[in-house]
């Protein structure tokens, strides 16, 4: 897949997707609350984007995410 997001940024916005809150998508990666939402900082700027549904509407489209990701 073609993408300005690292693999680690692809997963964090396909645990978003899914409906997790920050605390959840850290307890899962098993990395702080705080470097999720590094991870979310810095993803919304790369896409561009201002809101986390701006962001999967985006990395839907742009199939930086697909399949049970985006479920």
């Amino acid at each position: 897949r073609d993408s300005i997001l690292t693999n680690r940024e692809i997963e964090v916005v396909g645990l978003m997707a899914e409906g997790l809150t920050s605390r959840s998508i850290a307890r899962k990666l098993e990395i702080s609350h705080e470097t999720v939402k590094v991870h979310r900082r810095r993803i919304l700027k790369k896409a561009q984007v201002t809101s986390s549904i701006e962001l999967i509407r985006k990395a839907i489209h742009y199939r930086w995410i697909y399949g049970s990701m985006a479920a």
